[in-house]
């Protein structure tokens, strides 16, 4: 990972958010394209240029100017994406 530091943070960020995933689904690693999945949602544009998936960009400071993938910008919207809810 570029920053194995976060490890733990982004471990209990997942279990405090998503209590309902088991966290022996989760995957941590450098280069996200390893991982087969449809879908990836990730702030790095080097991450999503990589994926062989759909890549959907997490608005973040960093990425503001880039438009190279549809953008989510919160997870309300990473919900209407997937689940179609008009509500929110």
């Amino acid at each position: 990972m570029d920053v194995p530091t976060s490890f733990h943070e982004k471990y209990e960020w997942l279990r405090m958010h998503f209590p309902f995933l088991d966290p022996q689904n989760f995957v941590f690693c450098g280069r996200k394209n390893i991982v087969k999945a449809d879908y990836l949602i990730d702030d790095n544009p080097r991450q999503l240029e990589r994926f062989t998936g759909k890549s959907l960009m997490y608005t973040a400071a960093h990425n503001i100017h880039n438009e190279d993938f549809d953008r989510l910008n919160n997870w309300k919207e990473v919900e209407k994406y997937f689940l179609g809810n008009e509500e929110i």
